[in-house]
């Protein structure tokens, strides 16, 4: 952790309450607390912490990425202070045969463009979090790189399921359904997900 201090880095919290997933960024970090600017969703939504609140905190990306579990100090908008441990790990503590872990998704078809967050990945696809709709049936390209790897996975899907979610206006989680994978991704998919 000590290579991320002092710099700006992409970093996400888990809450363990609600199961959520919010993205942002780590502004600053000392011996036992880092400081966060979560990412509200397109309507400006932010979760509301309480102080204590327990996280699964992630710091950095791809190959540079560490791992810790937090305590919520203090929130102040989309600012919030965490005291973590001085020692973070590089394995990540959220795993089971479906990842739970959110990292950053390009996404592209014929009409919708953007950046998403996923929720949740399997070796068959995953659940991300967008910021509109986007219809059962679409065909989506997508890009991404699994927290711990450095190779980008580039691959095609299809929208199986849309769904509002509850709370905090949190926008709209569709299922893709992986199609097209090189085997060589789906073998590093199904090495993170440890199936």
């Amino acid at each position: 952790m000590e290579a991320l201090q002092g710099k700006s880095c992409a970093a996400d919290i888990h809450l363990k309450t609600t199961g959520q997933t919010w993205l942002g960024d780590l502004e600053a970090s000392g011996s036992n607390h880092i400081r966060l600017r979560l990412l509200p969703t397109e309507t400006g939504a932010l979760p509301r912490l309480a102080v204590g609140t327990s996280v699964d905190c992630a710091v950095g990306e791809g190959a540079k990425r560490f791992f810790a579990e937090g305590k919520v100090l203090k929130q102040e908008g989309a600012v919030v202070w965490l005291d973590v441990p001085c020692n973070w790990t590089r394995t990540e503590r959220r795993i089971s045969n479906r990842s739970s872990t959110a990292f950053p998704v390009s996404y592209h078809s014929k009409d919708f463009n953007g950046k998403a967050s996923c929720v949740d990945i399997g070796v068959g696809g995953f659940r991300l979090r967008v910021r509109h709709t986007i219809p059962k049936g679409t065909a989506v390209s997508v890009d991404f790189i699994l927290p711990g790897d450095d190779v980008p996975v580039r691959t095609d899907g299809l929208v199986l399921r849309m769904d509002g979610t509850d709370g905090f206006d949190l926008g709209v989680e569709i299922g893709v359904k992986f199609i097209r994978m090189r085997p060589a991704d789906g073998a590093r998919i199904a090495k993170y997900c440890h199936m």
